[in-house]
């Protein structure tokens, strides 16, 4: 595994309906929900970190702590950046930033383990 502190990557994602507050039930305003943004975060981070990873493993979140700064509205891009910050054996640490048109909408840190997936599975199988 050759996971580097300061690999960086970063996508663009449309708010749709599906993503806003008042559709996820998180709040009644039509922007975009904190659980969404988060789901972003998580989709960017993981996505990093499988760039690296042999098919035997995958990697699995579990902690994130993020501030929601901003509202974005339906039909408008946001961009995220997940960037690694500490890699401590199978624990990877990132940095994690939602913008929209330049502007921090949301940030925080994610973790995420890396886990061998078919070990993974089976425990999933036999709980």
């Amino acid at each position: 595994m050759s996971l580097q502190v300061g690999e960086m990557l970063v996508r663009s994602y449309k708010v749709s309906e599906k993503h806003l507050a008042s559709f996820v039930g998180s709040g009644s305003v039509p922007v975009l929900s904190t659980p969404s943004m988060i789901l972003f975060m998580e989709e960017v981070s993981n996505q990093l970190i499988e760039r690296f990873l042999p098919e035997t493993k995958l990697s699995v979140g579990v902690h994130i702590c993020v501030d929601h700064k901003k509202a974005v509205k339906e039909n408008e891009t946001v961009e995220i950046s997940s960037t690694i910050s500490k890699v401590d054996g199978n624990k990877v640490e990132l940095n994690v930033v939602a913008r929209y048109q330049g502007f921090v909408i949301g940030e925080g840190t994610h973790v995420r383990f890396i886990v061998d997936k078919d070990t993974f599975l089976n425990k999933l199988s036999n709980a």
